[in-house]
């Protein structure tokens, strides 16, 4: 994915690493996958992905994440649909890790 993407950005500190890529999509870029162990890298892998890309941007951001869900709709962007996403035989599927903000597609988690 990182071949295809146009914006890749990586936060260095190794108390709070992260990272995210952006790919063409549909005329814009689709944010994500954002892996990150803080809001704040979050946020702020976010901005610097959202300031690199032209055109419109698509973010899907997993259910559990209502406040960074809430700052991006601060940042002009709408809410156009929550899932949910299931797992059987397990708590979990292997994608559904507590440092995930974005996901790469709602096909590949």
């Amino acid at each position: 994915r990182q071949r295809e993407a146009n914006a890749a950005y990586y936060l260095a500190d190794p108390n709070a690493p992260g990272y995210v890529l952006a790919t063409p999509f549909e005329g814009g870029s689709l944010v994500g996958p954002l892996l990150a162990t803080t809001d704040e890298g979050a946020r702020a892998l976010a901005s610097a992905a959202f300031a690199t890309v032209a055109g419109p941007v698509r973010i899907d951001v997993p259910l559990e994440r209502g406040e960074f869900r809430q700052w991006l709709v601060g940042l002009g962007l709408r809410e156009v649909s929550v899932r949910v996403e299931m797992a059987c035989g397990a708590a979990r599927a292997p994608w559904q890790v507590p440092e995930r903000f974005a996901l790469a597609t709602q096909a590949w988690g």
